[in-house]
């Protein structure tokens, strides 16, 4: 783990930001691609889990080490008004190789 966090600066912003969420948060990797731009507020530095696996919404700190990181990365997304929009285009089997890729 320590070793893919040193190397992180070689990974793209999406990459990046998927990485920190799930080495530092408690989420499932269908919850992290299911978020979509409304449920991350940068304002308060959190996002909300609506589709839980136990059926509960739960609001959740941003990584700190995330913060400039989505603020890039949703400019333009938020700007384009679609808060539905999921924001990683990745699927599941997609998110199985990269993090076999990584190991």
């Amino acid at each position: 783990m320590s070793l893919m966090k040193r190397n992180l600066g070689r990974l793209g912003i999406r990459d990046r930001i998927i990485f920190n969420m799930l080495s530092n948060r408690p989420l499932r990797v269908s919850e992290l691609l299911n978020l979509s731009v409304g449920d991350i507020d940068l304002e308060n530095k959190t996002f909300t889990i609506f589709r839980s696996k136990n059926t509960k919404t739960r609001v959740l700190s941003l990584p700190k080490e995330t913060w400039n990181d989505w603020t890039e990365y949703l400019r333009d997304k938020k700007n384009g008004g679609d808060l539905a929009q999921r924001i990683f285009d990745v699927t599941l089997n997609m998110m199985e190789v990269w993090v076999k890729n990584l190991s």
